[in-house]
């Protein structure tokens, strides 16, 4: 055994336990803690560091705990789940370890903790409370092939889709990678990309590989946006201004077609514009029986220089009490949306648009109505664009 000597205060705080990172070949100090073994090591209970009387069964990532037992020296590893601990920034004596739940991600989840000494093993029951993995999407389903897509979401770094190991595919293969962090991972597209391609995204750590849509029609409320379909044919009635060929100043690509809905307006608070009022035409009983299992999607189009603030885009159908509008306000923490020229796709939940007065379904096989409304909470110059009005299957996240 070593002896180092430190300052009286120090070795007070190694008696208690508190300074946990100090490496257990530094401090074995027969004098001040019991470093001996003579079989197997025992776990009686897994605690916090602070409460060594409050035995757990369950901590988030991070946490400092307290392995409770016997023979629990000279430790050669210690796992969570399959994840093996740094044994420099563990603390462990005859009758205890103290250590932290590694932040990182198992790649067979076992609910176990593990010590292994020189003498044996002792395994118990042990939960590790993981964030789940979110995967928003793509940024822009509808990106022109031979673009960068944008993946969103949260903890990417955690369950392995930053490393050398995860994949990407579309269609089975393999997708560049311009950009991988733990909130965003941004691909290529190959130029001949189809329509309705899945994009996979998947890591030794992922139990199930993640499925993406890119440019999935879905079941659109329109066949295209051209004025002679929409106006000609009766479906709209609104002001046919909105509706631009794709052909006018500052107009972008459309993600679909040529024409969109494009607004470019100067507002006063509280204005009342009908972007869209008419009616759409539905064949797909799947969507009318089983409602709660769509979203509806669109893209949105924002000049660099005129971002949306705070407002409210008014959907509705047939109903007409104001509890049931959807209402989609396009801030978000009190950021106004800006798109930067390029578009972006919204989701909202269908169910909560297509709904009479006392929230019962309208759809129906044929006509049904469709009114879009925007009314800004305060007066701003805007340019914006919508298109692609769909319903799409929700994907299980």
């Amino acid at each position: 055994m070593k002896t180092i000597s430190y300052i009286s205060v120090i070795v007070k705080f190694l008696v208690t336990g508190v300074l946990l990172a100090a490496c257990q070949n530094v401090v074995d100090n027969p004098s001040v803690e019991d470093f001996s073994a003579n079989g197997a090591p025992t776990i009686s209970q897994i605690t916090p560091v602070d409460s060594l009387d409050k035995p757990i069964t369950q901590s988030q990532m991070g946490k400092w705990l307290t392995i409770q037992g016997d023979n629990l020296a000279n430790v050669t590893s210690i796992l969570f789940n399959d994840i093996e601990v740094n044994l420099k920034d563990v603390y462990a004596v005859r009758n205890r370890i103290n250590v932290a739940v590694p932040a990182e991600a198992p790649g067979n989840l076992t609910n176990t903790i593990t010590v292994r000494t020189t003498l044996g093993e002792a395994t118990t029951n042990f939960t590790i409370l993981f964030p789940k993995l979110q995967v928003n999407g793509l940024e822009n389903e509808f990106a022109q092939p031979g673009s960068n897509v944008v993946v969103t979401g949260e903890y990417f770094k955690l369950y392995g889709l930053t490393s050398d190991d995860a994949t990407f595919t579309l269609n089975g293969e393999s997708l560049p990678v311009v950009e991988k962090a733990d909130k965003k991972i941004v691909l290529t597209i190959p130029a001949n990309a189809p329509d309705g391609a899945k994009i996979v995204i998947n890591s030794p750590k992922i139990q199930e590989p993640i499925s993406l849509p890119y440019r999935d029609k879905g079941v659109p409320l329109f066949a295209n946006y051209n004025k002679t379909y929409l106006f000609g044919q009766g479906f709209l009635w609104t002001d046919q201004s909105y509706i631009t060929d794709g052909t006018q100043e500052g107009d972008p690509k459309a993600p679909i077609g040529t024409s969109f809905l494009r607004r470019k307006n100067t507002y006063s608070a509280w204005n009342w514009d009908t972007l869209i009022a008419g009616h759409f035409d539905l064949t797909d009983t799947d969507v009318i029986d089983h409602l709660e299992n769509y979203d509806i999607k669109f893209e949105v189009w924002t000049a660099k220089t005129n971002p949306l603030p705070t407002g409210d885009f008014i959907f509705w159908s047939k109903q007409s009490d104001d509890k049931m509008k959807l209402r989609w306000n396009p801030v978000s923490n009190g950021v106004s949306l800006n798109t930067n020229g390029e578009w972006r796709t919204i989701t909202l939940d269908a169910q909560t648009w297509f709904r009479d007065n006392d929230g019962e379904k309208v759809l129906q096989v044929g006509n049904n109505d469709l009114t879009i409304v925007y009314q800004p909470h305060n007066g701003f110059d805007a340019d914006f664009g919508m298109v692609n009005f769909r319903f799409a299957k929700k994907r299980s996240k």
